[in-house]
């Protein structure tokens, strides 16, 4: 079973919210299996719910915007979420 760092993990979550690239376009350009792909982007997707519930406000309203709040979150460095890293915390299980 192959591996692979939170920090690709993230990144290709990036990719997939964007929604730019099809999961089929991004499983060849990282070499990980569709299923595995859609797997991360519910769970980050899944995250932001469980987030908005627990915080009582509404983060995103699209995973297009999730994945500019992401990107902004990495562009500044942070690697943790709002919720104590719980997102990559999350992907890395997986």
């Amino acid at each position: 079973k192959k591996t692979y760092t939170a920090s690709f993990k993230a990144q290709v979550v990036l990719e997939l919210l964007k929604e730019i690239k099809t999961i089929s376009q991004l499983s060849s350009e990282y070499g990980v299996h569709m299923t595995v792909l859609r797997d991360w982007k519910q769970a980050a997707i899944l995250l932001v719910s469980i987030s908005e519930a627990v915080f009582g406000r509404t983060f995103l309203a699209s995973s297009h915007a999730l994945g500019n709040f992401w990107t902004r979150q990495l562009a500044q460095g942070v690697a943790a979420d709002p919720a104590g890293g719980a997102t990559i915390g999350y992907l890395k299980a997986l």
